[in-house]
């Protein structure tokens, strides 16, 4: 089956084991919320009864906390990010550093990584409007790979590649209802994978029903066909900007590439359980349940959330959705 390069980032490709993660710094000392209902300071969720709630458990993902709040881990079955308290991370071979603005969200990210002379290099860039809801992701990258010939594992193949991606969100009455990217790669090297070059349009359009998300809570549904593995935590805890006003019921999603007469097309429906406090208890996307668990703060004097630095150890498997460089085509 012929690889291609999707032109939505590389986050996990294994060019070693792991992926680092620190954290983002302030522009400002606005605590303003940008309407999230969260404070930069905390990744605490304010609940109807006004307790802050700590987001613990969304599907396989883990989070943990110190007494204070400040996260120090973030774990599934695929990656473990543990905290560095000394707020400066380096790895043998690999870094990823965000910015972000005075509401909290993250506005720049920039990922290396190097080993034995291969290399990858992603910036993503994150606008949102004046609500706090993400309005663009604008992306580039760069790398270089050497593997072994699938018929000769002796002889070692090499390929490099560029490529650009804008994102396009459209929101309508508090509802992100379509993103549309557009985008293209460039690739060369080795004979049968030099015809990675070309250009990409995608777009995924959520639709919606009455049931109000009244926290405004980012909830996996959104980011997963957009992000994947390595987003979607960022986007549980609130960093990629103001969830929707209502919870999505389903999307569909299609890919267009320059080379291919065939399009890529897919779909899933969603639905939602809350609780009183009006927290999600668990949400289900294609037939597949995902619960979601909290802890209440005991104090709202929680740590600057511009602190934290993630390691990710274990980082194995490939993040799919619009975020993915590479996957096979279907």
């Amino acid at each position: 089956m012929k690889e291609i390069f999707k032109l939505w980032a590389i986050m996990v490709v294994a060019l070693c084991a792991g992926v680092a993660m620190t954290s983002c710094s302030d522009d400002d000392d606005d605590d303003s919320d940008g309407g999230s209902g969260k404070s930069k300071k905390t990744l605490a969720i304010q609940d109807l009864n006004g307790d802050l709630q700590l987001l613990t458990k969304a599907g396989d993902y883990r989070f943990y906390y110190d007494e204070d709040g400040s996260l120090e881990e973030v774990t599934t079955s695929y990656f473990d990010w543990e905290l560095d308290k000394n707020f400066n991370f380096s790895d043998d071979c690999s870094s990823m550093k965000c910015t972000r603005n005075g509401s909290g969200y993250i506005t720049k990210i920039v990922y290396e990584e190097e080993e034995d002379g291969d290399y990858s290099k992603q910036t993503i860039n994150f606008s949102y409007n004046s609500n706090g809801t993400l309005s663009k992701i604008s992306y580039t990258f760069e790398y270089k790979e050497t593997y072994s010939d699938y018929y000769d594992e002796n002889e070692a193949l090499t390929i490099k590649g560029s490529g650009t991606m804008t994102l396009t969100c459209t929101w309508e009455a508090g509802n992100l209802v379509k993103v549309v990217g557009n985008g293209k790669s460039t690739a060369s090297g080795d004979a049968y994978v030099t015809g990675e070059n070309g250009t990409i349009y995608e777009e995924i359009n959520f639709r919606y029903g009455q049931q109000e998300n009244e926290l405004a809570q980012n909830v996996m549904a959104i980011i997963e066909p957009i992000g994947g593995d390595i987003l979607t935590p960022l986007h549980m805890l609130g960093l990629l900007g103001k969830g929707t006003a209502n919870f999505p019921k389903g999307y569909t999603y299609l890919a267009q590439w320059s080379d291919e007469d065939v399009d890529e097309t897919d779909s899933e429906t969603m639905s939602y359980s809350v609780s009183s406090n009006g927290t999600v208890r668990s949400e289900t996307i294609g037939g597949r349940n995902y619960t979601y668990s909290y802890n209440t703060l005991e104090t709202r004097a929680v740590s600057p959330l511009s602190e934290p630095v993630f390691t990710a150890k274990k980082a194995q498997r490939r993040s799919r959705g619009m975020l993915d460089m590479r996957r096979h085509r279907r």
